[in-house]
């Protein structure tokens, strides 16, 4: 349910007062990117807990050549900044 319904819904986290922080990223730039090129991102959820979320992502052309990838970490804080866990009810 969290992954097909909440990720993708920023009003889920404006409802709980939560931000998303990303405060880790690795990106190897593999091929360069034209100007104005039509891209594809494919997201793979590596980890998901209360606090923390991992994921890893891929960038292609419209051939399929891949252009990046990355691995990034982050997670959910509140208005006060503070790391922040999700509801029971997220998952």
């Amino acid at each position: 349910k969290f992954r097909e319904e909440v990720l993708g819904d920023i009003q889920f986290f404006k409802k709980l007062n939560l931000s998303f922080v990303l405060y880790k990223s690795e990106i190897n730039f593999i091929d360069p990117a034209l100007n104005f090129e039509e891209l594809e991102l494919k997201t793979y959820l590596i980890n998901l807990s209360k606090t923390r979320v991992v994921y890893y992502q891929r960038l292609f052309d419209k051939k399929g050549v891949l252009k990046s990838d990355s691995y990034s970490d982050g997670c959910l804080v509140d208005k006060e900044d503070r790391v922040s866990k999700l509801p029971d009810s997220a998952f």
